[in-house]
């Protein structure tokens, strides 16, 4: 059978880029048809990818990530058409509070400049850096370079090893030396290039934020899950989508033909389609091509990832002596834990615990351990039990568990991937009516994702009109009436 498009990958950002494709299909702004044909290819069998909620004896355990922030149009726009606002729920406030976890115990990380000065997060040589920001001189506008070379330039060595290695561990659970500031982090990159100073920057932010500007950062939003977790979200985007979706059959291989696009599957059938995406990770898209595409294959595989280890661990409340006010922790790199950080899911989510018990959620391995992912469940409890226990207090052996294993986590923006996806681009501009998406190019969160999907879904409704236009106009005239 052939499709208008075939959409390969069943994640957020595979189901998000159908949504939005059959909306501009089905609003007439491609094809004449009345039912589009779009169809999503999943390798599992499920959707969703590293989004999806477990219960498991009371608790609700988030596979991956375990929320989105409330600043995002795109995202508001698309729960409120699945008709999800009123599940909706948003963080309780008193997961306000994020900690560090420095020489074994918790240390409040502060929410301000101003906060920062006189905490004992930095020494006084670290506060006086800071201090210094909005006089030290702007890099050139073009250069690419490492957030931590950002860093030291801008805040010094001291604030990129408390601060920015422990951000970076807990978007990226990557190495700071490695990652690039302007893929990682345009909007702070940004800062830099318009207003010559991150503190002058922040300032008028802030300014027009409190003028009626909206929100001024990712810091100044709301985390929010539903009341079944953010699998509701996946899982609504997958029922709308019905029978567009098929499970259980991976992509094998793909090549150009008269129709299009040609898809071998793993079960021997063939499907065709004029416009094909590719919502896989960039080392799984990869593995599809051969022959003319080979050097738009080699480029994806340039793309690394860390693996991670997401453990799920449901306490009775009286075997933790804290009271785990606050969001959770992260660990800098200089602590030497496999354990990368932690988030206190019941304080964040209260009903996502039975009544009497917590939960908790750690992250562990990442570009310092990747062999982390391969310790059997029980070593992995151990571990983060033995390196996180004593900053919150664990007494007790948990009652409910889970632990999810990825191997190809989340992507690395190292230095040099911007110049990296302009010759992706370039690449793909000599094979029309194919597409990447996924968190492998612009972007690892969910909101990110989903404005990737929007992104695409016009960019195939637009090719794909105009290749009927083009169709269209190359047939030749109907014969005169000669009644």
């Amino acid at each position: 059978m052939s499709f208008d498009a075939l959409v390969v990958g069943g994640g957020i950002s595979g189901l998000s880029t159908a949504h939005f494709l059959l909306r501009h299909l089905r609003a007439g702004q491609a094809v004449d048809d009345s039912i589009p044909a779009v169809k999503v290819v999943e390798a599992s069998s499920r959707s969703g990818g590293s989004i999806g909620t477990e219960r498991v004896d009371g608790f609700l355990f988030e596979q991956g990530p375990n929320g989105v922030l409330d600043n995002a149009p795109d995202t508001l726009e698309l729960i409120s058409s699945l008709g999800l606002d009123e599940n909706l729920l948003p963080a309780s406030p008193r997961s306000s509070d994020r900690y560090l976890l420095r020489a074994g115990e918790l240390k409040p990380l502060p929410r301000s400049l101003r906060a920062f000065l006189f905490s004992g997060v930095l020494s006084l040589r670290g506060r006086f850096g800071l201090l210094l920001e909005p006089l030290r001189s702007s890099a050139c506008a073009a250069a690419d370079e490492s957030i931590a070379e950002f860093g030291r330039r801008r805040l010094g060595q001291e604030a990129v090893d408390a601060l920015l290695d422990p951000m970076v561990t807990g978007i990226y659970a990557g190495d700071v030396e490695a990652l690039s500031m302007k893929s990682c982090f345009p909007r702070m990159a940004a800062l830099e290039e318009e207003h010559g100073s991150l503190t002058r920057g922040m300032m008028r932010r802030s300014k027009n934020k409190s003028s009626g500007g909206g929100k001024a950062s990712p810091f100044s939003a709301t985390l929010h899950s539903f009341e079944e977790g953010l699998g509701t979200l996946t899982g609504a985007l997958a029922e709308e989508l019905g029978e567009n979706i098929e499970y259980d059959l991976g992509a094998e291989s793909i090549s150009s033909c008269a129709e299009g696009w040609r898809v071998t599957f793993s079960d021997g059938r063939e499907e065709t389609a004029r416009a094909l995406v590719l919502a896989v990770p960039a080392c799984r898209a990869a593995s599809l091509f051969s022959g003319p595409q080979s050097d738009l294959g080699r480029a994806l595989e340039t793309i690394s990832y860390s693996s991670v280890a997401v453990v799920c661990l449901g306490y009775r409340a009286e075997d933790v002596d804290s009271e785990l006010d606050g969001y959770g922790f992260l660990a800098p790199a200089s602590e030497g834990l496999q354990t990368l950080g932690m988030i206190w899911t019941s304080s964040i989510f209260p009903g996502h615990a039975p009544e009497g018990h917590v939960s908790v959620r750690a992250m562990a391995g990442g570009t310092r351990f990747p062999g982390v992912v391969g310790k059997p469940d029980e070593e992995l409890i151990e571990m983060i039990q033995r390196e996180t226990g004593a900053a919150i207090g664990l007494r007790g052996k948990p009652v409910a568990w889970r632990v999810y294993r990825y191997e190809q986590a989340i992507p690395q923006y190292e230095v040099g991937h911007q110049a990296l996806l302009e010759g992706i681009e370039a690449r793909l501009g000599a094979f029309p009516g194919l597409f990447l998406a996924g968190n492998s190019y612009r972007g690892v969160s969910v909101n990110d994702c989903l404005r990737e999907g929007k992104r695409t879904a016009g960019e195939v409704s637009r090719y794909l009109e105009k290749a009927a236009s083009a169709h269209s106009s190359s047939q030749p005239p109907p014969p005169p009436d000669t009644a």
